[in-house]
C-alpha cells in the first residue's frame, strides 16, 4: 500500500479506506481532499471506484488530449456512451 510506504507524507489525497480501523493510522485526515480524484504534485489519487476519473487525471498530467472536446469525448468512450 502506497500510504504505508509514506507516499502520502502531507500530500493531498483521495481514499475510499480511511475509514477502515485497520488503515486509519497512514492517513491524515486533515490532507483528504474529499474529491474522487486529486493531483498533488506528482501524484494522482483516487476514490476506489473513480477508475474513469483516474484514468482521464493521469491522460492529462501526461497531456494527451488536444483540448476539452477530446478529453470529454475520451470520458463517453470509457462510459460506453459513444455508440451510433
Amino acid at each position: 500500500m502506497n500510504a504505508a510506504a509514506g507516499i502520502l507524507r502531507e500530500r493531498k489525497y483521495s481514499t475510499s479506506i480511511d475509514d477502515n480501523p485497520e488503515y486509519t493510522h497512514y492517513f491524515d485526515d486533515k490532507f483528504m481532499s474529499g474529491t474522487d480524484v486529486t493531483v498533488c504534485e506528482n501524484l494522482i489519487t483516487t476514490e476506489g471506484n473513480a477508475y474513469i476519473e483516474f484514468a482521464v487525471a493521469v491522460g492529462k498530467e501526461l497531456k494527451i488530449f488536444k483540448d476539452r472536446e477530446d478529453e470529454l469525448e475520451t470520458v463517453l468512450f470509457f462510459k460506453n456512451q459513444l455508440r451510433g
